[in-house]
């Protein structure tokens, strides 16, 4: 790790983006914020070697943290809920495919089984009413007459 670009004493930056009470959420968002604060702070270290020659000292990085304030912070929040946001579409639209595949595998299965279950409890349910009217003897009020053939 290069000590020039990782300088500090102590920073306050995630404390400052995280929530008092942070749910999962909360806290992935923070973290996704802080390391958008470490790119930016990279970038602000190779800057200013590029503009001075040399590594910036105590002084320079207590600048550069103090210009970490509250609109800064909100920007890194927002980009971070962007980033958590796009990438859970991102998974979503590449697993939509199988999920419905496999839903509509499954409920086809599912209906299948109690449907055919179904079908085989009335026909019992029936079979039976069949059976216990002929053994008491009581029958249909109509009569079927089958006329012979020929």
């Amino acid at each position: 790790m290069n000590e020039d670009i990782d300088y500090d004493p102590y920073n306050t930056v995630f404390e400052r983006l995280l929530p008092e009470h942070p749910d999962q959420k909360a806290r992935v968002h923070a973290l996704i914020a802080y390391g958008i604060y470490k790119e930016a702070k990279r970038d602000w270290v190779r800057s200013y070697r590029k503009r001075t020659g040399q590594a910036p000292d105590e002084a320079a990085h207590k600048a550069f943290a103090d210009t970490q304030n509250a609109a800064v912070l909100e920007a890194y929040r927002s980009e971070a809920s962007q980033i958590a946001t796009d990438h859970v579409e991102d998974v979503v639209k590449a697993r939509t495919p199988r999920i419905v595949q496999e839903a509509v595998k499954g409920s086809f299965a599912i209906s299948f089984w109690s449907s055919l279950l179904a079908n085989v409890v009335f026909a019992t349910v029936l079979l039976l009413l069949a059976l216990i009217s002929a053994v008491v003897g009581f029958g249909l009020p109509v009569q079927i007459h089958v006329a012979p053939i020929g």
